[in-house]
């Protein structure tokens, strides 16, 4: 039987998965999603505020969580994990 914290990592591991997948769609395939790292910064890959805002849109429908009402309140993430603890974020308050 899995405890809390395996149940936290899988969907830790599921969340970073999704996003490398969503970040190398947006810039059209020219980072395979294994070759992204967490450190790496999002306007350096290319990601300018309109594609953000698409890959927000993408991970909301796929996780089913509304990160909208959040954007308000934060900075938007200059990094890939800035984006994913973003999201972890939000799927722990649903």
């Amino acid at each position: 039987m899995g405890n809390s914290s395996d149940i936290k990592n899988n969907t830790m591991e599921y969340i970073k998965k999704l996003v490398f997948t969503i970040i190398s769609d947006s810039i059209n395939g020219t980072i395979n999603p294994d070759n992204l790292k967490e450190e790496m910064n999002l306007t350096e890959l290319g990601i300018n505020s309109m594609t953000l805002i698409s890959i927000l849109f993408e991970i909301e429908s796929s996780l089913d969580v509304e990160i909208a009402d959040l954007l308000d309140d934060i900075d938007p993430p200059e990094t890939i994990e800035g984006l994913i603890q973003l999201v972890a974020k939000l799927k722990q308050s649903v």
